[in-house]
């Protein structure tokens, strides 16, 4: 539908995001796709998660920005693994300067062991 839509306007990279390039098992909830992930957590409605795990090719904010001139927004929804992806895309944020939304999630979060304070912590890095 994106492609259809939008042609050659946009980019569609179909796999996860991380800190470094490569494959990886992913965690699809099958009857609660928005709670797919990384790693396995603790469903919402864990009689119709029905997890499985599957291979994804895993990209890094750095690869697939490598080429932008611009980028002046990021949204970034990805179950707790937001920190993960965002460290694997340290220079495209210091090179180009978006904005960056996240979502926080204390059970997500913790699923990959982080905490509210990190992602503080790594935006002032970034500066």
């Amino acid at each position: 539908a994106l492609r259809q839509a939008f042609g050659s306007r946009v980019t569609l990279f179909e796999g996860a995001l991380g800190e470094s390039e490569g494959r990886t098992t992913f965690v699809w909830a099958q009857g609660t796709p928005e709670e797919s992930g990384l790693k396995r957590r603790n469903y919402n409605d864990p009689a119709n998660a029905n997890p499985t795990e599957i291979e994804v090719t895993i990209g890094t904010l750095n690869g697939l920005g490598r080429d932008l001139g611009r980028c002046d927004f990021i949204k970034i929804d990805v179950e707790g693994a937001e920190l993960t992806a965002l460290r694997g895309g340290t220079e495209l944020l210091r090179r180009l300067r978006p904005v960056v939304s996240v979502e926080f999630g204390r059970p997500a979060y913790s699923v990959y062991g982080h905490e509210a304070g990190e992602l503080f912590d790594f935006a002032a890095e970034q500066g």
